[in-house]
This record gives structure tokens, sequence and C-alpha cells, in this order.
């Protein structure tokens, strides 16, 4: 979340609420002030929570990632909590566009897309927090089905819903869908599973 991801710069990160936005010092990126570190505390937030939860290990394509803060980064697993939590609001009539958070690309995050804020002037973040942990418990309790997860206190991505944590096509669609407004349909198998 330091570094620009048009060219890989630093960024010179502004704080919340700031009249300046946050640029990056080699190229013209620009994004709201403070959102790095508006995207940093919710992923701490986020740990937290699953910490609390008895969540020890997030689950992904077989491998284990202890570090749920590293997890819950904006440029990692961040993205597919977000589309998720997007989409399991709108499906219960919520407003999808009172989310402070949108998805950016960004060549080196995991799915290619980075969560940045839509802008710097976020007051209230509780239902967008409240969507993502949320989204979370759901993907939790499902693990906890699977005598494994429960054993080793896994989180598994695979688990999160509609669109699977593991399914990069499907979450990239809806990504490509939410920035340019252009509905794409998936089906049942794109939606759950690689």
């Amino acid at each position: 979340m330091q570094t620009c991801p048009t060219c890989n710069g630093y960024l010179d990160i502004q704080p919340m609420f700031s009249e300046t936005e946050t640029t990056c010092t080699e190229c013209a990126y620009t994004e709201p002030a403070g959102s790095a570190r508006f995207t940093t505390f919710l992923s701490q937030v986020i740990s937290n929570f699953l910490k609390a939860s008895g969540v020890v290990n997030i689950g992904l394509n077989g491998e284990k990632v202890e570090l749920l803060s590293q997890a819950m980064d904006g440029t990692f697993l961040l993205p597919a909590v977000l589309i998720n939590a997007k989409l399991n609001c709108s499906s219960i009539g919520s407003v999808v566009s009172d989310f402070p958070l949108t998805l950016i690309d960004d060549g080196s995050a995991f799915y290619g897309r980075r969560v940045i804020t839509t802008h710097s002037n976020i007051s209230n973040p509780s239902m967008c927090l409240t969507a993502l942990v949320h989204t979370l418990e759901m993907a939790w309790n499902e693990s906890l089905k699977n005598p494994e997860n429960k054993s080793t206190k896994t989180l598994d991505v695979s688990n999160l819903q509609p669109i699977s944590g593991t399914n990069h096509n499907g979450l990239l669609a809806y990504a490509d869908e939410l920035s340019s407004g252009v509905k794409v349909s998936l089906t049942k198998e794109e939606q759950l599973y690689v």
C-alpha cells in the first residue's frame, strides 16, 4: 500500500481528511488522501476480528497464511472480501454505492486489484466494516464444517460467497463490472468455484 500501483514508485501518503491527495513521487497517479491509511486500518480491524473469532490461519489453494494482517492486506485478500461483501449487500437490497471503497488495477497485487477509498472524508465506516466482517464470518462458518479446517483453525477463502476466493476469473469479472458499470453474467460454476 506504500507503492504506486502504476509505476511502483513511492506514494506520498496524506492523512485522512486532508485537502491534498496522495500522489506518486514518480508518476501522475493520485488517490484520495488517507486511502492507504484507512485500508490498513480496515485490514487491522478485520484481522483482530478474525483472531477473536478463533481463526489462526487463512487457507488459500492448499497453503496456509499465518499472518492474518498480511492476508487481509488491500493488495492480497481484501479485494476478494470486498467484492463478496458488495455482492452480499446488493443481494439484500443494500446500497453498494455507500461503500467508501473501490478496486483499481495493480499488477503487483494478488488478484491484480488493490482496494482504495473513494474519498478522503470517511466519517462512518461501520456499514462497510460490518459487511466485510459478515462476509468473512460466513466463510469461517463454512470452513468449520471441514474437520481439518476446524482442527487447524483455518478460514479457507474458497468458502467466500457468492464468489470463491480461489476463483480469480469470477472475481476479476465482477471487479471489471464494478469499475465499468457494464453488467457481467457469470454461470453458477464461474460464481462459486474455479
